[in-house]
């Protein structure tokens, strides 16, 4: 049912649950109400930015968010009635510089942030309490086409990452294990066969082989010849039915959206009630016998509430992973992954041998970047498709095929064009930046331009001395006299062409065009 505007002010699903809309005057939603007759309302500001989110439930604990925001408009803390903060900080380039959660204590989890000239973070220092091996200063290194290829922690080397030229990930190491893992693809860019080694033991060599069916949907995953997972798609592409080593297997349900409404395995069945004006961020309800999960929004997951009416709340990373799910008290879950997702927790941790990290999807439905993990699939749930953090990959195509003269759009498994601790891709569709539209435009217009005019890539440009550049280094280009990296810089006969990528947002900010175009007016000065 819709409104005078065409905004739904009610849905009814296929099992007779009603979820009403409140909306203002501008579009904004005021107010939802669920099924049991739970609401919970948002107030704005003149600037139409949520500033409070209330639950009205009688007989129940309060349940409150209030945000505040800095000169800029940007969003700076939000407090909730669990006692808990959240403070963002932004660096003089408006990037994301310190995220931090605290309770009466103090410091829960900080990280502090460092970026290169093209957007690309280059360090995460980290600070979570009761966690000191996952504290510490991580370092990331990329390649010419903003690939993640390494991964340090105080120094010493974690992992690192080899890519094909269709971005498909052909080695990985895990330097702390001493594990290498080499990859092989088929002319589709799927991923056939795995060796996976250990320098200690090079006879225990391990071999594992995939199967597609002929849409390019992963069926089975083997290791050794002996089935790790299975996979069924429906007409829509989307995972019908999954099993695993011990023959255990679940059937997944979806809307006439294609959106999921229901798991069911031999033991039990999942309902999930959803709020279908959302494309994602959308579990209101996980309904599972006689054990119910409610789920409050505000732009993720901010609370939970079980059946016994107790709340617990959730503090994110800056991808929108959960790092702990606490109740008031102070006691929950927390949550560690590496930088592709995989779960750090460790099932062979010995009891005191320090605090142990909670098994995604045991507690509480969500994990990294806010997917759902299925412990049958051994996937993340990403709305159109099904992502496995451990390769790296989806297991189908993205139905979006992009502007094809990205060359990135191409490869339709790669997650994130294989930088994911700066994008996100919330519906298994498009790939985003978590945080500024500006740094998506500078990955994809400086890849394009290096596959064209790069002497890597093509090298008769020097030849017809025309070639090109990228984050190019101008002395005195920076604003005060310092550093300075043009993005982009053509070089040809008798010239050098100097461009300075901006994001359409930019355009309509009068500042921030100004701003641009003093930059770019600087890197033409100095340029030698």
């Amino acid at each position: 049912m819709t409104g005078f505007t065409g905004a739904s002010v009610s849905i009814t699903d296929h099992n007779g649950r009603t979820v009403r809309y409140e909306w203002g005057s501008m579009g904004q939603r005021e107010g939802m109400i669920y099924p049991d007759g739970t609401k919970i309302s948002w107030k704005y500001d003149s600037l139409l930015r949520p500033v409070r989110m209330n639950r009205t439930a009688a007989g129940r604990d309060p349940l409150w968010t209030q945000y505040q925001y800095d000169g800029q408009g940007r969003l700076a803390e939000k407090r909730t009635s669990g006692g808990y903060t959240t403070r963002w900080q932004y660096d003089e380039n408006g990037l994301l510089g310190e995220l931090s959660h605290t309770d009466a204590s103090g410091i829960l989890d900080r990280y502090q942030y460092t970026y290169d000239a093209a957007g690309n973070k280059t360090g995460i220092r980290k600070e979570r309490r009761g966690f000191p091996e996952e504290s510490g200063s991580y370092q990331y290194a990329y390649d010419g086409l903003h690939r993640l290829t390494g991964v340090e922690k105080d120094g010493k080397p974690l992992r690192s990452y080899q890519y094909d030229i269709f971005g498909n990930r052909t080695v990985m190491e895990d330097c702390t294990r001493g594990i290498m893992t080499v990859s092989e693809y088929d002319a589709l860019n799927h991923l056939i066969r795995q060796e996976i080694s250990k320098d200690a033991f090079p006879e225990d060599t391990i071999q594992k082989t995939y199967t597609y069916d002929k849409r390019g949907n992963l069926t089975g995953e083997y290791q050794d010849g002996d089935l790790l997972h299975g996979y069924a798609f429906n007409s829509m592409n989307r995972l019908e039915k999954a099993w695993d080593s011990e023959g255990t297997e679940a059937e997944y349900f979806y809307n006439a959206l294609g959106q999921r409404t229901a798991r069911s395995t031999a033991e039990e069945t999942e309902e999930y009630l959803l709020d279908l004006t959302k494309p994602y961020h959308n579990l209101l309800e996980l309904q599972k016998g006689k054990h119910r999960q409610t789920f409050y929004w505000d732009m993720n997951v901010s609370a939970m509430e079980d059946e016994n009416r107790t709340l617990q709340y959730y503090l994110q990373d800056e991808l929108g992973s959960p790092l702990r799910v606490l109740y008031r008290s102070g006691s929950g879950a927390a949550y560690g992954y590496d930088e592709f997702g995989a779960d750090l927790y460790d099932p062979e941790k010995k009891p005191g041998a320090g605090i142990q990290y909670s098994r995604q999807g045991e507690h509480q439905p969500f994990g990294f970047t806010g997917y759902r993990y299925d412990d049958i699939s051994g996937t993340y749930f990403a709305q159109a498709r099904e992502y496995q953090p451990g390769v790296g990959r989806f297991t189908a195509e993205d139905v979006v095929r992009g502007n094809g003269a990205d060359p990135k759009v191409f490869n339709h498994y790669e997650y994130c064009f294989n930088n994911p601790i700066l994008l996100v891709d919330l519906n298994g569709l498009k790939p985003r930046p978590a945080w500024l539209d500006g740094i998506y435009a500078h990955i994809q217009f400086e890849t394009l331009f290096l596959l064209l005019y790069s002497e890597l890539y093509v090298e008769r440009r020097k030849k017809d001395n025309i070639y090109g550049k990228a984050n190019v280094y101008i002395p005195g280009g920076g604003k005060t006299g310092g550093r300075g990296f043009a993005d982009v810089v053509l070089y040809t006969k008798d010239n050098a062409q100097i461009y300075e990528i901006k994001p359409q947002s930019y355009y309509n900010d009068l500042k921030k065009k100004q701003d641009g175009e003093d930059q770019l007016k600087r890197y033409i000065d100095t340029y030698t």
